[in-house]
């Protein structure tokens, strides 16, 4: 039957009809997650955020007073933000070690010494005097007035001389020694001149008697090159000799034996048994310079001594 319309009698078990249609009409229709999609569509353009908020809570992101608040939400996360990044800045680096610190490039001279190095051997007497290298002058007059002094006969005293220099003050070694009296070793020798130096003064009844001594690290090569400095040692060392008048008494280094350690001489004086004498002591490497036969001999029992 397309055209009819089947009057069915009404049944207990269906819904009694709507007694007024219009209401029917009026009745707020069931809501849906798609409606308000829908209707948030139609009524803003909202981000991807904003529509999958609405789909979770049901209600747009943006009700009356949302858009006053967003600004201030803003702030706060930009202020969170700011806060996060200063306080990194702050505590951060305190918890990263710092690198070590380079070390410092060498000076050009030597590092200062707060107390000078212990002799090589027992003296009587020590006494240390300051030199300001900048007045050379003077400051030999200072070194030969200490060295001149006399003492004791038979006592040995120590001479330690620290250099007073535009870059600072340091001991002077074996080679600042030399350099004050411009005495210039040869260059293959000047290498090994660097070490400590004892200075030292046997007070005789005759006067007084220079003496040097340092550790050398390759006495045969130092050895060496003395004998090759031999034909002008005696005029370079000259200085040496405190006020002395000197005539040369042999023309030649000669060997000389002391306790069974060889060392070697120039008497310069047919008055006095002085000249230019110098050895290697093999305990410590230890080589020896002095202006006479007397200290040499001292310097050598000394040596033993302090073995």
């Amino acid at each position: 039957m397309p055209d009819e319309v089947l009057n069915l009698p009404h049944t207990a078990k269906d819904p009694p009809p709507p007694k007024n249609p219009s209401l029917q009409a009026q009745k707020p229709s069931i809501r849906t997650m798609h409606a308000d999609i829908e209707e948030l569509l139609k009524t803003t353009k909202p981000t991807l955020g904003q529509m999958i908020q609405e789909s979770r809570h049901g209600a747009p992101p943006f009700a009356e007073g949302g858009r006053k608040r967003f600004p201030f939400l803003l702030i706060i996360l930009l202020l969170i933000v700011l806060g996060g990044g200063g306080a990194a800045w702050f505590f951060v680096p305190r918890f990263i070690a710092a690198p070590a610190p380079l070390p410092a490039a060498p000076g050009p001279t030597q590092t200062p010494l707060a107390v000078p190095r212990a002799p090589l051997f027992a003296t009587e007497a020590a006494v240390v005097i300051t030199l300001d290298t900048t007045e050379h002058i003077r400051a030999l007059e200072t070194l030969e007035t200490t060295l001149l002094t006399r003492g004791r006969e038979g006592t040995v005293e120590r001479i330690t001389i620290r250099l007073r220099e535009p870059t600072g003050e340091h001991f002077a070694n074996l080679l600042d020694f030399l350099t004050l009296y411009r005495i210039n070793p040869p260059v293959a020798l000047r290498g090994h001149l660097h070490a400590p130096l004892t200075l030292f003064v046997l007070h005789t009844a005759e006067g007084n008697e220079l003496g040097l001594a340092a550790q050398v690290i390759d006495p045969e090569r130092v050895l060496r090159d003395f004998l090759l400095w031999e034909p002008s040692l005696g005029n370079y060392l000259t200085p040496l000799f405190l006020r002395e008048t000197l005539t040369p008494a042999t023309p030649l280094f000669e060997d000389r034996t002391y306790r069974n350690i060889d060392w070697r001489y120039l008497r310069l004086s047919a008055q006095k048994d002085i000249g230019v004498a110098y050895g290697i002591f093999p305990a410590g490497n230890v080589l020896l310079i002095t202006t006479g036969k007397a200290s040499m001999e001292t310097a050598i029992n000394r040596l033993f001594d302090a073995r």
